[in-house]
């Protein structure tokens, strides 16, 4: 009997065919063989498939009594908001890109695009490490929207990235 290998199994559940995703089966590929911890690959596939408790869903259910983003306050908390547009959280993502790449400027649109996408812009040579700095940065974000939500700990900008760039340079030198 042959063995299983999860290689094996990813293989016989990539699409052969146009699945109307946003993006094409080669991109799928890319993602599931992308280095990144289990769980920066579980939020990041919340992220694709959009399924995220936004404020402005838990208003609509009556668990929350506004839409509007916790951290910022500012703005009703959509998709891009919840992830990137928060000012909050994009000070993570400026921190985060701004120390490994220093000579490019990256705006919250083309973070969501990159995101949202799974393609890096055209400036990144290196896609899949570039893919993995986000999945990082993308889970460390998620947990701390979380465990201040839940746990009231307040959201720093500054751990977030710190402990995103650790976490990265660790999986990229594994």
């Amino acid at each position: 009997m042959e063995s299983l290998h999860s290689s094996s199994i990813r293989s016989l559940l990539l699409p052969t065919h146009d699945t109307g995703l946003l993006f094409p089966a080669p991109h799928i590929a890319r993602f599931w063989k992308l280095k990144l911890d289990p769980a920066a690959r579980t939020t990041w596939y919340k992220l694709l498939v959009q399924k995220v408790p936004l404020q402005s869903y838990l208003m609509h259910i009556g668990r929350a009594s506004s839409p509007n983003c916790l951290l910022c306050q500012q703005s009703v908390e959509d998709l891009h908001h919840f992830w990137v547009g928060c000012p909050s959280k994009f000070d993570s993502w400026r921190q985060v890109l701004r120390s490994l790449y220093p000579d490019l400027h990256f705006t919250s649109s083309i973070i969501m695009t990159a995101l949202s996408s799974l393609q890096p812009p055209s400036s990144i040579l290196d896609r899949d490490r570039f893919l993995t700095i986000l999945g990082s940065t993308l889970n460390r974000i998620w947990l701390s929207h979380w465990a201040f939500k839940i746990d009231h700990r307040p959201f720093s900008s500054q751990a977030v990235a710190k402990m995103s760039i650790k976490i990265a340079r660790q999986i990229l030198h594994r």
